[in-house]
């Protein structure tokens, strides 16, 4: 009977920290950013404030985030170590 109950409380906990991750996520604002590359391109993007925070971050490791293309079927990438410059409205 002990041992049942200690997996409730374990469960009642997992689902406590689910509950305060999804609550996060769902209040990730997204802001409009502009990126600037080291080849002059700008790419104009709306990205949630955690990755705008991952990209700024200087603990964090250099990244691909993933970038909307023209061409049906492809898609296209940038890595975050070519950023020269960033614009974030409502910051």
């Amino acid at each position: 009977m002990a041992k049942k109950n200690q997996q409730s409380s374990a469960t009642s906990a997992e689902r406590e920290i689910q509950q305060q991750s999804e609550e996060t996520a769902q209040s990730d604002e997204i802001l409009a950013v502009t990126l600037r590359m080291d080849n002059s391109f700008e790419y104009h993007l709306n990205l949630k404030r955690s990755v705008l925070a991952g990209i700024l971050d200087p603990d964090v490791g250099d990244v691909f985030i993933e970038v909307p293309c023209p061409v049906a079927g492809t898609k296209r990438f940038l890595h975050t170590s070519r950023i020269k410059e960033l614009d974030a409205r409502g910051l």
